[in-house]
């Protein structure tokens, strides 16, 4: 997990290639997400990534129930989601790209 200037964590994969004597970098979460532990009701900020072709972020709880689908229009950077759905406990927010999907943890107290 690298941070930035911000704060802000962004996962980022590795390949190990023994073979070869090498590290590569596969993937990475194609978003950020801000806070990742809230209080009910607190308002969750989701970053995409310059160029990300994301059309939908789902949020899903603990037990792999859908809680919330936001659409993303095109071009769109910043979402804004209200956490008040959301039961109290482990909550995940994943989107798909053409890239590949990304699953950020977050906590709602």
């Amino acid at each position: 997990m690298t941070t930035n200037s911000v704060g802000e964590n962004k996962l980022r994969f590795y390949r190990i290639d023994r073979q070869m004597q090498k590290i590569e970098p596969v993937a990475s979460v194609p978003f950020s997400v801000r806070p990742t532990v809230m209080e009910r009701g607190q308002e969750i900020v989701v970053e995409l990534d310059e160029g990300s072709n994301a059309r939908e972020i789902e949020v899903v709880n603990a037990l792999g129930q859908t809680v919330k689908r936001v659409p993303v229009a095109a071009g769109q950077r910043e979402v804004r989601i209200n956490s008040a759905d959301m039961g109290s406990g482990m909550n995940f927010i994943s989107t798909r790209t053409t890239e590949g999907q990304g699953t950020v943890k977050i906590i709602v107290r």
